[in-house]
């Protein structure tokens, strides 16, 4: 019977300890923005890093990931194009992955629209579909734009809301 409870009392501290580390928790104080008035929004840069000549400069996006035992600080989680369009030098915030099948667009070599090598196809640099030669753009939609904080863009930072759409499809949806 001692026996019994001398490994019973570990057995249960080691239970308690494991099913507390399963919960989910905040991040540590340290590493909140104290500025950040909506959570879902990742700094991708300053404003002066975006080429005011137009072109598209590729930016990887850094968030911050928590499970249940570890904090990792800025993983890489995908890339965005960040642009400066129309006379009045708005940004645009375009994702780097192809709306058809998920490959990785890139400027063209002339540096005057987005162009997929996958399956050939071509967008501006709004990131709208472009037909070549009669040929059909295989894309189902636009490359995706992504939403960008326009009170942190009036203090020179540029902060959007990134996130994945699924592909393949005319509408675009968020992945879960």
């Amino acid at each position: 019977m001692a026996g019994f409870l001398g490994t019973l009392i570990p057995a249960g501290a080691g239970l308690v300890s494991l099913l507390d580390s399963l919960r989910p928790r905040s991040k540590p104080r340290a590493f909140r923005d104290e500025n950040a008035a909506r959570s879902d929004y990742v700094k991708v840069a300053d404003i002066d890093a975006v080429p005011a000549d137009g072109q598209p400069r590729r930016f990887v996006v850094l968030q911050d990931h928590v499970d249940a035992w570890n904090f990792n600080a800025k993983c890489p989680v995908g890339a965005i194009y960040l642009r400066r369009a129309g006379t009045d030098g708005g940004l645009v915030a375009l994702h780097s992955i192809c709306p058809h099948l998920g490959c990785s667009v890139a400027p063209s070599p002339d540096g005057q629209a987005f162009h997929c090598p996958c399956h050939n196809s071509a967008f501006d640099l709004d990131g709208k579909r472009v037909v070549k030669a009669g040929k059909e753009n295989p894309s189902p939609r636009d490359m995706d734009r992504l939403e960008l904080d326009a009170d942190r863009l009036q203090r020179g930072e540029v902060w959007i809301r990134f996130q994945n759409f699924e592909t393949g499809k005319e509408e675009q949806k968020p992945t879960l």
